[in-house]
């Protein structure tokens, strides 16, 4: 079984806020979760983070991004396993800073950046090239670099999509309702 996930952490801006220009709110139940795909977790260091089911989910398009970053900071990312193809981006006020993308169909060491790439990202890099090169190359059956986008993630936010700590509690996320109007704001309607 496969994985088809995107996430998108922010930081600089509090939890209810981002859920409000994401026209998100905190569900009722743990089912919520299943019905809408959509999950929220405080992360130590100040990451609000959002985890998706489906890979490319609408949270981590760019005019998404771009609008929510404004003020604050914002990784996203996913991945799909099915086919080997993973990303990540990370945003600050309204611009991209920088982004990644593999696509192991292209080949298992590719790896494409534009940006101002996180300098933590050189390390991890150097030791996925070096795992690749141990297990036989490029041609070994094994794909160490689909992990670039998500580990650059792990260490910017402390978020990965297969790995939990203890203290992590997650509540389900579902569509808010959209704002009623008040019946004083329709008295002054033109």
């Amino acid at each position: 079984m496969g994985a088809s996930t995107s996430w998108l952490a922010v930081k600089g801006k509090p939890q209810a806020r981002v859920l409000e220009e994401l026209a998100l709110r905190v569900g009722d139940s743990p089912s919520d979760a299943q019905e809408s795909g959509l999950q929220g977790c405080d992360f130590p260091g100040g990451w609000y983070v959002i985890a998706a089911r489906d890979y490319g989910h609408p949270l981590t398009e760019d005019a998404t991004l771009q609008r929510l970053s404004l003020g604050c900071e914002a990784v996203a990312g996913g991945v799909e396993t099915h086919v080997m193809c993973s990303t990540a981006c990370g945003w600050k006020d309204g611009k991209e800073v920088w982004w990644m993308d593999h696509d192991s169909e292209v080949s298992v060491e590719n790896l494409s950046t534009r940006g101002q790439v996180p300098a933590v990202f050189s390390g991890i890099h150097k030791n996925l090239l070096a795992e690749q090169e141990a297990e036989g190359g490029p041609d070994c059956g094994v794909d160490f670099i689909f992990s670039a986008p998500e580990e650059l993630t792990k260490a910017l936010t402390g978020y990965h999509y297969e790995e939990s700590e203890p203290d992590e509690t997650w509540h389900p996320l579902v569509a808010a309702p959209p704002p009623k109007k008040s019946w004083l704001g329709g008295l002054f309607k033109k």
